[in-house]
């Protein structure tokens, strides 16, 4: 049980299993509770899962966003192992509620913090390296996921980025973030069943809007773009985009045992100036079965491929053929 100093709300949970190489767990999960007495909350107060069931690696420092960890300002988190084993330490980290609350600042509308990437330690393995990392699926469920190398990530002013995973929280102030359930974006999708009970669909995940201007006369389209991998990471970000005017959603569609490795999604809010805030630069790492769109005004830049084959991404975005200046704005950065 992690008694927090004071209530907060929380962005993301360290679990380090150091020193722990062979009775490490093999999963864990977190839960959260609101208790303002001084007594320890009891299995029976209403507890809130921040994190489902997930599985660990050993000799590991595992970074994980918390699902549901801004809904409530939360006093307690319970650390669960599955079956049992040596957790070296645990690690909550989040905002003071007390503040934001004093001050009238919605947590929606702050910039999203990063959560970094696990970091292995060196591990004896049966590879001819004998320090070779040991890699640590972070989810009891299979899923297309891109490369983790440390690589994985952009320069912009020389300044290394790391990517973080592709979270509906973690990107919430810059977009949405369109996928069915998966363990590496755990959180509520509510869902009713369809087609004569053959499929669930899942509701609400990110609206078109159109704020264009009526003499626009702007109207919805779908495109397709052909991207290239990456030749080389870290890739560099030269230059930020925006859409002032429209949502912009891009999805992957890629073939069965294909070459693709998921995509970088680089994104900054808009500063004082109306140019990119680099303060609130954000780099999240998808996997190729997540979508995303932006928020009109939302600086990005355009699709970076991962993997060894080009990756189609089918675009909805709201254009104006009359207008056609006010469709994009781009930015050297």
């Amino acid at each position: 049980m992690v008694d927090s100093g004071e209530p907060g709300l929380l962005s993301y949970a360290e679990v380090d299993t150091a020193h722990f190489l062979g009775n490490f767990p093999e999963s864990t999960e977190l839960l959260g509770t609101v208790h303002e007495a001084d007594s320890v909350p009891s299995a029976d107060a209403k507890w809130v899962t921040l994190l489902p069931r997930t599985k660990l690696g050993p000799g590991r420092r595992h970074f994980f966003a918390l699902a549901n960890g801004a809904a409530a300002a939360y006093t307690h988190v319970m650390v669960k192992m599955h079956p049992d084993g040596g957790i070296k330490r645990v690690r909550i980290h989040g905002r003071r509620a007390a503040p934001l609350a004093g001050a009238r600042i919605a947590a929606e509308s702050l910039p999203a913090v990063p959560v970094p990437q696990d970091i292995q330690d060196p591990l004896p393995s049966a590879t001819s390296d004998p320090f070779a990392p040991v890699s640590a699926a972070t989810s009891l469920a299979p899923a297309s996921t891109p490369s983790s190398s440390a690589a994985a990530g952009i320069t912009i002013h020389g300044k290394f980025v790391p990517a973080v995973p592709l979270t509906t929280a973690a990107f919430a102030a810059y977009g949405a973030v369109i996928d069915g359930p998966l363990a590496t974006n755990p959180g509520e999708k509510p869902f009713k069943v369809v087609n004569q009970g053959t499929a669930k669909k899942y509701l609400d995940l990110a609206a078109i809007v159109n704020n264009y201007p009526a003499d626009a006369q702007a109207r919805a389209n779908v495109h397709v773009y052909r991207c290239d991998p990456a030749a080389a990471l870290p890739f560099e970000v030269k230059l930020l985009e925006r859409h002032r005017f429209t949502t912009q959603a891009f999805i992957p569609m890629v073939p069965v045992n294909g070459l693709q490795q998921g995509f970088l999604v680089v994104v900054a809010l808009n500063g004082q100036d109306d140019r990119p805030e680099l303060s609130s630069l954000g780099v999240f790492l998808a996997t190729t079965e997540q979508a995303i769109q932006y928020h009109p005004g939302i600086w990005h830049h355009p699709m970076i491929a991962l993997g060894k084959q080009p990756t189609d991404f089918a675009c909805i975005v709201n254009e104006s053929a009359s207008h056609p200046q006010l469709d994009c704005d781009e930015v050297e950065v």
